[in-house]
């Protein structure tokens, strides 16, 4: 295919394993999509494979697939590893930023969610979500913290 041109054997692999576990995801297939993703992470990892921002995009899909499942620890890393090898990779902000979020890391859901809207220039509503459940978690922590009651002595 005229998509794959330019790209060494592994990436090719990678690709086509990817391109396979797309059309699973848009089934609703995640389980089967996610082998498939896995798959696309293994071709990343051969020596022959050198696009970081190709490998971060299977670490993202995986982290998409992974939410589905509501296997939200496992699609925080994946979203981590996606982000570490594109910084630039907003979709991989905000699918952490989800998967923080299900798992009550609200000041990592938040910073995620932050990034993903600076990165992208758009909007989510995940950020002002994360951001509200943040400053309610803070409140409540103050609440609860033995330096916020004080003992009056009268």
């Amino acid at each position: 295919a005229g998509e794959d041109g330019g790209l060494s054997a592994e990436e090719k692999e990678a690709e086509a394993a990817k391109r396979r576990g797309n059309t699973l995801f848009q089934r609703g297939l995640y389980a089967e999509s996610l082998q498939h993703y896995t798959e696309a992470v293994r071709w990343a990892g051969q020596p022959g494979f050198g696009k970081s921002s190709l490998a971060a995009i299977y670490h993202s899909n995986r982290a998409a697939a992974l939410m589905k499942l509501e296997k939200c620890e496992e699609a925080a890393e994946a979203s981590e590893e996606a982000l570490r090898l594109d910084p630039s990779f907003w979709k991989a902000a905000l699918r952490g930023a989800q998967a923080h979020m299900a798992l009550g890391n609200f000041e990592r859901a938040a910073a995620m969610a932050s990034a993903a809207q600076e990165l992208s220039g758009q909007t989510f509503p995940e950020a002002a979500a994360a951001a509200a459940m943040l400053c309610d978690l803070r409140v409540a922590l103050a609440a609860l913290s033995p330096a916020s009651s004080s003992s009056a002595i009268y």
